[in-house]
């Protein structure tokens, strides 16, 4: 089960790579213009911050007894979240930043440890503990558009380095075997992106066993496909 206090955590850890991603930036970086497909870093910034406050809403308004309606689809929400922001400044995206991670905080410490585990409270929409969705947006999300950042734009090692650190952290929050397999499951992934066969698949033997429904999408996950031809692959599955 996932504490109040590591959920918290982990959103002070995303606000904070994104204020070492922000300072980190070039001056060309922080001028630079981006559009709808090829985000800026400062449209990933907002993004982030978009989402967050988004769910922090949601939590708001689940307390007050009102339940999320559906969304359009994310390729529509984001669409939407990229015009509103677009034409701020970094000083009005960094300050969106701040009050949307303070914000989620505030609705997470609002809700009791029963609530944040509870996958049929009023606020949840995937049938899963809300802190699900909490850690998602104010933790993974924000890595994930780091990571992809640095990735096209010819920076791989520090993308890497930067997703072992995200996933090391995630097996930190939640020691059930589903949560654990998932988050070795995804280990298992970047060692085996990364050409480490032997991480990979140590780490992909101990997801199986922790959750055994992983078996099949393995066998089609593209991630894994470098690992095909290794008697060691073949070998998990008999």
């Amino acid at each position: 089960m996932a504490s109040k206090q590591k959920i918290l955590d982990l959103i002070e850890r995303g606000y904070a790579q994104e204020e070492a991603f922000i300072a980190d930036l070039s001056d060309e970086e922080r001028a630079t213009a981006g559009t709808l497909e090829t985000w800026s870093a400062k449209d990933v910034i907002a993004h982030s911050a978009a989402w967050k406050a988004f769910i922090a809403d949601v939590i708001a308004n689940a307390r007050h007894g009102t339940p999320p309606v559906p969304q359009a689809d994310d390729d529509t929400v984001n669409a939407a979240f990229y015009a509103a922001s677009q034409d701020k400044s970094w000083e009005q995206v960094s300050a969106d930043a701040d009050y949307a991670k303070n914000a989620l905080a505030a609705q997470t410490r609002a809700l009791t440890e029963a609530e944040l585990n509870d996958p049929a409270w009023i606020g949840t929409t995937r049938s899963r503990p809300i802190w699900d969705r909490i850690v998602d947006d104010g933790f993974i999300h924000p890595f994930d558009h780091i990571i992809d950042y640095y990735r096209k734009r010819g920076q791989p090692d520090r993308a890497a380095q930067l997703n072992e650190a995200m996933l090391r952290t995630l097996l930190q929050l939640d020691d059930s075997p589903l949560w654990q397999g998932a988050q070795t499951y995804n280990l298992a992934c970047h060692f085996a992106l990364a050409g480490d066969a032997d991480q990979a698949f140590a780490l992909l033997k101990d997801a199986l066993t922790l959750d055994p429904e992983l078996v099949a999408w393995s066998k089609e996950d593209a991630d894994l496909t470098s690992l095909h031809d290794d008697p060691r692959y073949q070998a998990l599955y008999t």
